[in-house]
């Protein structure tokens, strides 16, 4: 900004009368450090400014996903990123899950999570992304459909 406003100082004390392009090139060729430290400083401006934005839809994008798919054995879902602003976690990668490893589905509504399916196994559990798009009854019929596949134990021993 100093190298701007000293060629600009230049200019103003010349006879703008005598002024032509060719001098005005002249001085920014002898001024070029100022002058293009006022380019680069005004590019790398830009350039944040365009990052930051992609940074923001990504982060738009990232809570209109694709839920789920339920297949006969087993449920393909995404992980929900560890924060809105990770910036290498906006896109998990579609993951499948066994429906015999499924301990518990809930519809979960509290303080960090609003309305957000949560899948529990005995190694981890589970918050699909993307239902911030769906209706709250439509939801709730995703749960009851997991638990109606999920198998539980119990069933499973005939008795003597």
């Amino acid at each position: 900004m100093i190298g701007f406003s000293l060629v600009l100082i230049d200019f103003i004390f010349d006879d703008l009368s005598q002024l032509t392009l060719s001098d005005v090139l002249k001085r920014l060729v002898l001024n070029f450090d100022d002058f293009a430290s006022i380019i680069g400083s005004v590019i790398f401006l830009f350039l944040k400014v365009i990052l930051i934005s992609y940074g923001i839809k990504l982060v738009k994008n990232s809570q209109r996903i694709i839920l789920i798919e339920i297949h006969n054995s087993q449920i393909k879902y995404r992980k929900s990123p560890e924060s809105r602003y990770d910036v290498f976690h906006f896109y998990n990668s579609l993951e499948s899950l066994e429906f015999s490893k499924i301990k518990n589905v809930s519809l979960v509504n509290d303080f960090f999570y609003k309305n957000m399916i949560k899948i529990m196994t005995s190694q981890e559990t589970l918050f699909l992304t993307g239902v911030q798009v769906l209706s709250l009854s439509e939801k709730e019929e995703i749960v009851k459909i997991i638990r109606s596949k999920i198998i539980p134990k119990t069933s499973l021993s005939i008795p003597e």
